[in-house]
């Protein structure tokens, strides 16, 4: 995609602070940083999300964001990590498969806000029986 700026940073058209680059991924510095150190890792080739992904890329995906969790560690001193994906036209403006991998602090003031509320039984049941049968079907 020509137009992808994750595309054009993959390809090395566009600027940005590189930290790994493999056939497979990119992983560079988040232009916006929620904190220091905030990084973006990516599928070199262009897929919306993770759904569509080769399981090689996938992996190498992952692989390289939990390096990135040592690395991050060893550097920044962190006391954890907020990794996350998100995909769809309700979330960004890139529509490029992406993980981010956000150091996080003792006392940062960085929220992740998801409202939460209890599990009752029934829709458990039914949820979980569903989503397994439906996870077995593509099997």
């Amino acid at each position: 995609m020509n137009h992808c700026r994750f595309c054009q940073i993959a390809r090395g058209e566009h600027d940005a602070f590189i930290i790994e680059t493999t056939d497979e991924i990119t992983a560079f510095l988040d232009a916006n940083p929620i904190a220091e150190g905030h990084t973006v890792v990516v599928p070199n080739a262009h897929h919306t999300g993770l759904d569509t992904l080769p399981v090689e890329t996938l992996h190498a995906l992952f692989t390289t964001t939990q390096a990135l969790t040592h690395a991050m560690d060893e550097v920044l001193n962190v006391d954890g990590f907020s990794i996350f994906h998100t995909t769809g036209p309700l979330i960004g403006n890139i529509d490029h498969a992406h993980v981010h991998l956000v150091p996080r602090y003792q006392d940062d003031d960085i929220s992740i806000s998801l409202p939460r509320d209890n599990l009752d039984t029934d829709t458990g049941d039914h949820l979980s029986s569903d989503l397994a049968d439906a996870l077995a079907s593509l099997s």
